[in-house]
């Protein structure tokens, strides 16, 4: 297994930036991508909260094992958003900077993309959470 240099680090994030930036032209894909990214984190955070707070007959003798039942489930959002290629906000900003310090975007550029980004997760997500905490999928 080979490990990459930090310039190669650097390279690889830009080409990453670039692809992402490529997204923007098809802006139906980009949104469904990051609706999908704040349903799949708020399916990570109910998911922590029923099984964390689901046994408290487990869980009374044992607090500790709350947490960790609790911890244990929630990156399983992050695991989706990053299986599923969908777009999350802090994901964007971390592969983009590299490309516009390249000269790849402007700043403008990438400052639009994560606003409109955050702003989709934030709405996404509360749709999301209110879907599933309100039962209207069976939950």
């Amino acid at each position: 297994m080979s490990t990459f240099t930090p310039a190669e680090v650097v390279e690889a994030a830009r080409k990453t930036g670039e692809r992402k930036l490529m997204l923007h032209s098809q802006p139906l894909r980009f949104m469904l991508l990051t609706v999908l990214a704040g349903a799949y984190i708020a399916f990570g955070g109910t998911l922590s909260v029923i099984l964390g707070y689901g046994f408290p007959e487990i869980t009374a003798s044992n607090p500790g094992m709350q947490k960790l039942i609790s911890g244990a489930a929630f990156p399983v959002g992050l695991i989706l958003v990053v299986v599923l290629g969908a777009e999350l906000f802090t994901g964007n900003n971390a592969l983009l900077v590299p490309h516009w310090m390249r000269g790849g975007c402007s700043w403008r550029c990438c400052k639009l993309d994560s606003c409109m980004d955050r702003q989709l997760c934030r709405c996404s997500g509360i749709c999301s959470a209110f879907c599933v905490g309100s039962g209207a999928y069976g939950f």
